[in-house]
């Protein structure tokens, strides 16, 4: 809106991260800075660790060394103070700003939102002062609309960019306009398994399940081979992933033998492996309406049936899952993705007194502790390495795959950049060939 995005802006946002009233994924990550648990515990009325020096210069002053915390920072979107002053929290989802006339930082601002029976149209125009310099492009059209028109904008060459489902890759290959860049998503998904329940409790039967999963037909079948299989609970191909790591190929024999070694086998030839006279039988949760899960789960139960395991699914809406996992704990198995961060730290799933630690996995938390204790690179990817070790040997979860990013660019399109997640920057850039 012409207004320049100083540290008061920074420091605004951070704070409403930490707000008492907030309830969304920012919340639990800057508690390192001095003062954060205290505000958001309303034992203060402010964050005494977060300090405006200069509309340029701001200070974040830390509990203990955090080395995590440039990331996250870094990842923060960053919202403008002065339309939501003296707002209440609850109040800013619905706020004008937010809603009728958002203000962002970026090289484009909005001109127009146009809600539709076709879809969603919106169109930025070029702010000329950006401070990386007045963008090439006059105009960018986002549309949000329905596979029928999507098809025919790529037909007649009207899509320049375009975020594809993995299965709709090929097609659009193949029409040689559109060059494909392809990237992990930054979410992973999982097989949550009650640790607190036996037999679950048992390391060779979480391992046994793994070997079970053919979780490459799992990326072929639902995304069309576009998938990345994930060994840990980090980005594939991260600095903090062990080299080395069991890759848990599918391998149902192997998966028999350690339902054997556990003590678990087929006595009465009814197909199913039981112990003391008991069948092994295990009820999986996931999420209802959502496409991927579902077919994901109907493999899961395919795949450990085939080995002996009786696998009952319940589908559930979103609000009775996350209570039954994340609030009463009573489930046997569940399936849910996880969005990752770019640092290795999980401590918000499996550290000391994690909500998110449903599973009650609770070795390895000293390494999270030491591993977002240092600050260094080099001194942290030891510990992360002995983590990942960790993790991918005990299985507190059953660590499936990632879905790739894709995203279709016209070959007119120039100076497009690609960053590792996927995400694509500097759209000042960009310039389209006439």
């Amino acid at each position: 809106d012409g207004r320049p995005l100083t540290t008061e802006d920074v420091a605004f946002t951070v704070r409403l991260a930490l707000n008492p009233d907030y309830r969304g994924p920012y919340r639990d990550q800057f508690l390192a800075i001095q003062g954060a648990r205290d505000y958001q515990a309303r034992k203060a009325n402010t964050v005494a660790g977060i300090r405006v020096d200069g509309p340029r210069t701001i200070s974040f002053t830390l509990e203990k060394p955090y080395g995590p915390i440039l990331t996250r920072l870094g990842y923060l979107p960053i919202l403008p103070r002065h339309p939501f002053l003296g707002m209440p929290v609850k109040a800013m989802a619905d706020a004008p700003a937010t809603r009728r006339n958002p203000v962002g930082s970026g090289p484009f601002r909005l001109s127009s939102f146009t809600p539709g029976a076709a879809g969603v149209v919106a169109e930025l125009v070029r702010f000329d002062g950006f401070f990386r310099g007045r963008p090439h492009v006059d105009k960018v059209v986002f549309a949000v609309v329905g596979p029928r028109l999507t098809v025919e904008g790529l037909r007649s060459e009207a899509i320049d960019l375009l975020r594809l489902h993995p299965n709709a890759a090929r097609p659009v290959a193949e029409t040689g306009r559109y060059v494909l860049n392809e990237a992990p998503s930054g979410g992973y998904y999982y097989l949550g398994i009650n640790l607190q329940y036996a037999p679950l409790d048992e390391r060779r039967l979480r391992q046994a399940i793994a070997y079970a999963l053919d979780r490459q037909a799992m990326v072929r079948d639902v995304f069309g081979g576009h998938g990345t299989l994930v060994h840990a609970p980090v980005f594939p191909g991260s600095w903090a992933e062990a080299p080395g790591l069991n890759t848990y190929a599918f391998d149902p024999e192997k998966a028999r033998r350690l339902l054997r070694e556990a003590g678990f086998a087929d006595t009465d030839g009814d197909g199913l492996v039981d112990r003391k006279g008991k069948d092994l039988v295990l009820n999986l949760l996931f999420l209802r309406g959502k496409v991927v899960d579902g077919q994901v789960a109907a493999m899961i139960r395919r795949d450990l049936q085939r080995v002996g395991i009786k696998v009952y699914v319940w589908p559930l809406e979103s609000k009775d899952l996350l209570e039954r996992v994340f609030g009463k704990r009573k489930f046997d198995i569940y399936l849910l993705d996880w969005e990752m961060n770019a640092d290795p730290d999980t401590q918000e799933v499996f550290g000391a007194g994690a909500r998110g630690n449903a599973v009650g996995f609770r070795r390895g938390q000293d390494l999270l502790a030491q591993g977002a204790g240092r600050v260094s690179l080099d001194e942290r990817r030891p510990v992360y390495e002995d983590w990942t070790r960790l993790a991918n040997e005990e299985l507190p979860y059953i660590f499936l795959f990632t879905e790739n990013k894709i995203l279709a660019a016209h070959r007119r399109i120039h100076d497009l950049a690609f960053s590792p997640l996927g995400t694509l920057d500097t759209p000042e850039r960009w310039w389209v060939e006439r």
